[in-house]
């Protein structure tokens, strides 16, 4: 037995953690998501391709096996990220939002984004015609107001799901309604300053997500600061656990289950460590979404305008003394262009805006409608 176990010694196994030596230090999203040009027509084609039924699934990395596809149905339905400060936590949420994007249109998944760290990690990802919501810590009343109005969505699907006579999304959407019902995914970047700023709020974001399993409602909670937030609660409704370099050991083992993502190299943002089930530890190269565009020919994300723009107007990415523009925001404008090419109605959102303030008289009249 000893002489096994010393010639043993030196063997790695493939599909465990140790397995991160093998993967690339950077991962373009671009180049994961099976697509030879992201433009409207390749985004049209996608979206058609998964109808009736697609699944809320997308590549978000590279693992040693080959790119990582995180399917929120299979996987979630709520997810846990942790990240420390340089970690690519936020990167990996812009890239898991775009990605899905890409894969799924927008009348059968939407997204609430929550960012509570300065409000500007998904500026690029407002416009996605998925969005139905944005929420930073610029405006304390808004995060109430939103989550207010998350409870209304709630009940808003459950009637929808009575008058079909459905028990749950899957079975409304078995019943081939002509108004699709889309997933909702709730994305909170720093829920950590959330919870500390309104306690109130992780309580009801965790009856969320346990009312929002049959629903179709999807939470992925994202902080810097594990320790002290993440309760039994959270850890009971998120099946789905994501950890890149944490500082402390502790809170690796307490969001994964292992030490590993303590021993990140500082270096290497995006590197991930992914734990599906209670045996499975998949480490992983997060893709990277905001890095420029790659010149054409080169592959991956291209410009194609709209048929709208003068033919003499020099196309954005062949000018070299403008900055050049992410993959994030061309590939942005593509989904957007291809809603619009099929007529995409805007999704139902959870809340309206607003009122203006203040408000002037001459709006008065529209105030009350």
């Amino acid at each position: 037995a000893r002489e096994i176990a010393r010639r043993l010694a030196r063997t790695r196994d493939p599909d465990g953690a140790a397995a991160d030596a093998d993967l690339p230090n950077e991962v373009r999203l671009a180049g994961l998501l099976d697509l030879e040009e992201v433009t409207p027509a390749s985004v049209v084609r996608r979206w058609q391709s998964r109808r009736p039924s697609p699944r809320p699934a997308a590549v978000i990395g590279q693992s040693s096996a080959g790119p990582l596809i995180l399917d929120l149905i299979a996987d979630g339905p709520h997810a846990l990220l942790a990240g420390t400060t340089g970690a690519g936590k936020s990167e990996l949420l812009r890239t898991l939002v775009a990605s899905l994007a890409v894969t799924v249109d927008p009348e059968h998944l939407t997204f609430v984004l929550i960012d509570y760290k300065g409000g500007s990690a998904f500026d690029a990802c407002a416009d996605l015609p998925h969005t139905v919501g944005v929420v930073t810590d610029l405006d304390g009343h808004l995060a109430s107001r939103a989550l207010t109005c998350l409870e209304a969505e709630l009940r808003y699907r459950e009637e929808r799901l009575r008058a079909a006579g459905a028990s749950d999304l899957d079975g409304y959407v078995a019943r081939g309604p002509d108004n699709p019902l889309p997933r909702l995914l709730v994305v909170v970047d720093e829920f950590a300053a959330l919870a500390k700023e309104l306690p109130a709020f992780m309580a009801s974001l965790v009856d969320v997500a346990q009312r929002g399993r049959s629903l179709g409602v999807h939470l992925l909670l994202a902080t810097q600061r594990p320790a002290g937030v993440v309760n039994d609660d959270i850890r009971a409704n998120t099946n789905l656990r994501l950890a890149l370099r944490l500082h402390d050991t502790p809170d690796a083992v307490d969001v994964v289950g292992d030490e590993l993502p303590a021993k990140f190299p500082r270096g290497l943002p995006g590197r991930s460590a992914l734990r599906l089930g209670p045996d499975e530890l998949v480490v992983f190269q997060a893709a990277r979404c905001t890095g420029p565009v790659p010149k054409r020919g080169a592959g991956g994300i291209v410009v194609e305008r709209s048929e709208r723009r003068p033919t003499d107007e020099p196309n954005p990415t062949d000018v070299d003394d403008e900055e050049p523009r992410s993959e994030l925001e061309v590939a942005a404008e593509a989904i957007v262009e291809a809603a619009d090419r099929l007529g995409v109605d805007a999704p139902h959102r959870p809340w309206v805006e607003p009122l203006p303030f203040p408000l002037a008289p001459d709006q008065l009249h529209d105030a009350r409608e």
